[in-house]
């Protein structure tokens, strides 16, 4: 299932540009074994503006053409709402999802957010800024505007 849930957080998140890999990716066929869709969360760190608007409109074609994933996109309204963002996490972690896929407000605090995700089983993914520290099972993902061998942002 963790080859899977990555395969399909990858095929998401390489949909619409080129980008960097820092950490370890294990590519695969994305489908669960229980035969069901795997659910993709999406969390940006904000909604509205052009940047993650189209990060919303690649991601959503890629899951397009996908015939086992789903993709929840939510966020919060600005870029220093890191109580909110952190909130919506926990909300989607509690849910269960299978992976998600997020951008840190605040590298520091959401180390914590990618833990407990990943106590629950969930595969954690970080696009355009990573936590500090940023842990070694979270792939961290960059356009090339960025370094991606940075930890953190």
């Amino acid at each position: 299932m963790k080859r899977a849930v990555m395969a399909a957080a990858l095929v998401l998140i390489t949909a619409c540009g080129q980008i960097e890999v820092s950490g370890g990716l294990q590519g695969g066929d994305p489908q669960k074994s229980d035969g069901g869709p795997i659910e993709l969360a999406v969390i940006p760190k904000s909604v509205g503006l052009n940047f993650w608007e189209q990060v919303r409109i690649g991601a959503e074609c890629a899951v397009s053409k996908q015939e086992n994933v789903t993709m929840q996109w939510d966020g919060v309204t600005t870029e220093v709402d890191v109580t909110g963002q952190f909130n919506l996490l926990q909300n989607v972690i509690t849910q269960g999802v299978d992976g998600l896929v997020y951008a840190a407000l605040d590298a520091a605090v959401m180390t914590q957010i990618s833990q407990l995700a990943l106590e629950q089983g969930i595969e954690v993914t970080n696009i355009d800024s990573g936590t500090d520290p940023q842990l070694k099972q979270v792939p961290f993902v960059c356009d090339r505007q960025h370094s991606c061998g940075q930890e953190g942002s």
